[in-house]
């Protein structure tokens, strides 16, 4: 059976601006339809920065909370990890959202310099930022910009700060940081299983290095990501329409000769989102496999006891337990007393919780919620030490 891949979307970035591409989603609305679309296209994870209505980038809690509650109710089975990224926000704001449990988020474990700034990571600040996404039950995407990134995440690891196995993204193509080498990826890939045996793993390039690191990591049973956040540009003579236009890009180059392995798997005829826009159909019909009943425990979690039921392809399930499989020591507590970790359970999904908002517990559900099975393109997250 081929392996899948999970594709992931930036959407928005810091940097980018209408001005350099029209098709860039600013406003929260303009997210989710952007998000839903290339969710459609085959996008399985969302990596989110809000911004202010000048365009200029933002910490501000509402916005990250309206974001999550559209795009849980449109596209229930995304993946959703918000930035803790470091353009044009305070240090002591960019954790600012954490407190509502995004699926993942953004950890870059040290500091690196970018094309006119550093980006700064000081230590205390990345302890911080770990200990309060292993406490609320937040899987971390360790951002690798450098080398450094990758010994010191191995050492927070170790340190318990950080449950693994640990989600490892390399990315390439940033001025003054690592630059876009095949023999540089093959090093890190080496170290990261040397010191981090079992992480899973990503690949990104920026700019016109997209496409070029997608085909390295796709070749090498890697995850890829794509999204107007890393690159406005189809080629070089044409902007990209949407970020779905990228996502379909690089499900395109998943499903490819480049990759005879990561074909996607077979589907049923059912759609996956619900429009954004009432009359509005998607950009094209996405099958699910049946799951058999509507009250399944991923349908209570979000609401969905009555929508009909949807099964993920064996891979994609599989896939998504190796990315959140349980961790080697022993439970921690929650922060905040609402959830209680189990022996063995290192999933949050795995975890029952409270709800206020919901007035119930949430039954122990299957591990983490969301591998899009339209472009099942590469190996499983938790096949990320070999590449998610």
């Amino acid at each position: 059976m081929p392996n899948p891949v999970i594709i992931a979307v930036a959407i928005t970035g810091s940097v980018p601006r209408r001005k350099d591409n029209p098709a860039l989603p600013v406003t929260v609305a303009e997210q989710i339809e952007s998000t839903h679309a290339a969710h459609e296209a085959g996008a399985t994870l969302v990596h989110v920065h809000v911004r202010n209505d000048d365009e200029t980038p933002s910490s501000d809690p509402a916005r990250f909370a309206a974001f999550q509650e559209g795009i849980r109710r449109h596209c229930p089975d995304i993946i959703v990890q918000f930035s803790t990224g470091g353009r044009g926000r305070a240090l002591e704001q960019r954790g600012a959202m954490l407190h509502l449990r995004p699926d993942m988020a953004s950890l870059a474990t040290g500091s690196v310099n970018f094309p006119s700034i550093v980006y700064e990571n000081p230590p205390g600040f990345v302890r911080g930022l770990a200990t309060t996404m292993r406490d609320l039950g937040i899987k971390p995407e360790i951002e690798v910009f450098d080398l450094a990134m990758l010994t010191n995440t191995a050492a927070l690891v170790a340190e318990g700060l950080i449950l693994p196995p640990p989600h490892v993204q390399f990315v390439f193509g940033v001025k003054n940081a690592l630059p876009a080498r095949e023999d540089i990826l093959d090093f890190e890939l080496a170290l990261m299983r040397e010191l981090i045996p079992g992480a899973t793993w990503t690949a990104a390039g920026i700019g016109r290095d997209q496409f070029t690191v997608a085909r390295w990591a796709l070749a090498r049973g890697g995850h890829v990501r794509t999204g107007l956040e890393d690159n406005i540009r189809l080629d070089r003579h044409t902007l990209a329409p949407s970020n779905a236009a990228l996502v379909r890009r690089t499900a395109e180059l998943a499903a490819g000769p480049a990759a005879p392995s990561r074909t996607p798997p077979p589907r049923a005829a059912s759609s996956a989102c619900r429009p954004c826009r009432r009359g509005t159909p998607p950009e094209a019909p996405v099958a699910f496999h049946p799951r058999g009943t509507a009250a399944s425990p991923g349908g209570q979690r979000r609401g969905l006891a009555s929508a009909p039921g949807r099964r993920l392809h064996p891979a994609f399930a599989e896939e998504r337990r190796r990315i959140f499989a349980p961790a080697a020591h022993p439970p921690r507590p929650c922060l905040a007393q609402r959830r209680t970790r189990c022996p063995g359970a290192g999933d949050l999904r795995q975890v029952p919780r409270h709800r206020p908002d919901r007035g119930q517990p949430l039954a122990a559900a299957a591990p983490f919620r969301s591998l899009h099975r339209r472009h099942p393109v590469g190996q499983p997250a938790a096949a990320l030490a070999d590449g998610i």
